[in-house]
């Protein structure tokens, strides 16, 4: 029989919303859904290099082992392979209100991973993963204003508008992070 995705493109933890040409993975047999596995039990079964995009839209969260999750992204994606990832922001009543949710993330969370990146360069010993950070965008909404925003974080990171999203509660929401596999 065999086990090559029908995709080079992968949803992971696609739940109710799957999505056409793209291999869609979730722990749930649901409509739509080509692959059932836990994504908790590794080796997930996908062969090695395989995926040139992956998503893990509101999946990371719910994962106990975030180090291990994203060895497994790596190992299954090709070398320069797409990663966009969307998480809920520590400071956000997004982050906690759903008690399945295990953790929240910072707009640095996946800085240890990329080479170019202080943290991966202090602890190296983390992962042996490696991604490029290309872009990070904060997301959230204002309710006085009756829309929500996105806003892409330049590479320097405006130190003013990071300070007030942290000391700020529920200022942001969600964090998306674009990554690009290194092999």
């Amino acid at each position: 029989m065999d086990t090559t995705p029908p995709s080079t493109r992968l949803n992971l933890g696609c739940g109710d919303t799957p999505i056409s040409g793209y291999c869609n993975v979730d722990i749930a047999e649901r409509p739509g859904v080509d692959r059932v596995f836990d994504l908790e039990t590794r080796p997930w079964p996908l062969p090695d290099g395989h995926f040139e995009e992956v998503l893990l839209i509101d999946v990371l969260e719910h994962l106990s082992d975030m180090v291990a999750t994203m060895g497994e992204v790596w190992r299954i994606s090709r070398d320069g392979a797409g990663v966009r990832i969307r998480v809920p922001y520590w400071n956000s009543r997004w982050a906690w209100m759903d008690p399945q949710h295990k953790r929240a993330f910072h707009e640095c969370s996946f800085d240890f991973f990329d080479p170019s990146k202080k943290y991966c360069r202090q602890r190296p010993y983390y992962s042996h993963a490696r991604f490029t950070v290309e872009a990070v965008t904060f997301e959230g909404c204002w309710f006085f204003l009756g829309r929500s925003w996105k806003w892409r974080v330049p590479e320097n990171r405006p130190k003013r508008i990071l300070h007030a999203a942290t000391k700020l509660c529920d200022i942001v929401h969600f964090l998306q992070f674009e990554l690009r596999v290194i092999k």
